[in-house]
């Protein structure tokens, strides 16, 4: 992963952690696809466009209210490290 992808999804965290998640969601194209290895029971593995990213991270949000996410190992691929 370059530098430049690095610092773009470092920039992309931040703006979700601080609740803004709109701003966060600007980094995606609109017919983003975004595979969530984690998924609960009641969501899909692949979530396809900002307005499903939107509606999931919502979700997220009010479950894990106190929590936020990290990246670690940028450049070898993101890996969630905490949410």
């Amino acid at each position: 992963m370059s530098q430049e992808n690095v610092e773009i999804i470092k920039a992309m965290n931040a703006t979700l952690n601080s609740g803004d998640l709109d701003g966060a969601l600007t980094t995606f194209a609109p017919d983003a696809e975004l595979r969530d290895l984690a998924n609960g029971p009641d969501q899909p593995e692949v979530i396809t466009g900002t307005d499903q990213l939107r509606q999931v991270w919502a979700l997220w949000a009010e479950a894990f209210a106190t929590s936020g996410s990290a990246c670690s190992r940028c450049g070898t691929g993101i890996r969630r490290r905490r949410f």
